[in-house]
């Protein structure tokens, strides 16, 4: 009796270490199914053991799973060329920006496009246009202040949302400092290419509608 208790005993250790593990994990994947939150991690076991083993797994299973959304969020939401905030993205900024209880009275949108730019990707290729693109684009954020959000919209097309409260000549000033910043040829290899940019602009206030404003500067842009 007192051997098989010692056994009993003896064991009892070992039981813990294999079930508790085996238990988080359990209740963790329970937690996945309903709540999808997938920051969830098993508390870090240095153990060699199956149950270690077991855990380093399943963190790198969610460490993967939360790089793969990460990365799909990025494709989502940001141009893969210049890097910057896409169209969807940039219309959820504004959305945002209309909602904001305490905004300014005014801010505007701002579209610029690239004159002749087909024509650019015509005579020299399209690995000439898309430098043309994140030259573009890197020249214009350079030129703007830190609360200027700057996306490639789509095409040859790049938006900015001007938060500030400023008026219809505070916007135009704003665009012609932007396309003055292309007075001089972009390098572009061994090229030297002139680009001009046209420019449409819509105000904003408390009761704009975000696709109605939107619309309204492609109308700005394309007159």
């Amino acid at each position: 009796f007192f051997v098989a208790l010692l056994g009993v005993l003896a064991s009892r250790p070992l039981q813990l270490r294999i079930s508790k593990p085996l238990a988080q994990l359990t209740q963790a994947m329970q937690e996945l199914r309903t709540s999808r939150d997938y920051s969830v991690n098993l508390a870090d076991d240095n153990s060699e053991d199956e149950t270690g083993v077991l855990t380093k797994t399943f963190n790198g299973m969610m460490q993967d799973i939360r790089f793969r959304d990460q990365s799909l969020q990025k494709l989502a939401y940001n141009d893969p060329l210049t890097g910057l905030p896409n169209r969807l993205s940039f219309q959820r900024s504004v959305t945002d920006w209309l909602g904001i209880k305490y905004q300014p009275t005014y801010g505007s949108i701002l579209l610029v496009n690239i004159v002749g730019f087909r024509s650019i990707n015509d005579a020299f290729s399209h690995s000439i246009g898309d430098a043309v693109l994140m030259t573009v684009a890197a020249t214009v954020k350079s030129a703007l202040p830190e609360n200027v959000t700057l996306a490639r919209y789509g095409g040859d097309e790049f938006a900015m949302l001007l938060p500030a409260a400023v008026g219809e000549v505070e916007v135009e000033m704003f665009a012609s400092r932007i396309q003055s910043a292309f007075f001089k040829p972009l390098h572009i290899g061994d090229l030297d290419l002139h680009v001009g940019l046209t420019a449409g602009a819509v105000m904003l206030d408390g009761n704009s509608n975000a696709d109605e404003a939107l619309r309204h500067a492609d109308l700005a842009l394309t007159e």
